[in-house]
């Protein structure tokens, strides 16, 4: 039997800086919205081989390295950040 998880969004405006270490071992993980935050980094971690849909929209997000971490990834909101170059998520 699999069991999938999904992040409760954690609400908008909480100043978040980084997701910690600890995300990336929540295999089971399907749905992130951790939009209008202060991140500078998408998809750093590697290990929630489920993840489905993300959505890190209104962040400080610079660049994403790791996208083809995820290969369940079907839906990723990236708006209004600061990303210059899109070639990681070709």
């Amino acid at each position: 039997m699999v069991v999938a998880f999904a992040l409760v969004p954690l609400k908008a405006h909480n100043n978040i800086t980084n997701l910690g270490e600890h995300i990336g071992q929540l295999e089971n993980l399907l749905k992130i919205d951790v939009s209008h935050n202060r991140l500078t980094k998408a998809l750093d971690f590697t290990s929630a081989g489920m993840l489905q849909h993300a959505d890190f929209s209104n962040n400080r997000i610079e660049d994403v390295d790791n996208a083809s971490n995820h290969k369940y990834l079907r839906e990723l909101n990236l708006s209004h950040n600061n990303i210059d170059d899109i070639r990681a998520l070709r």
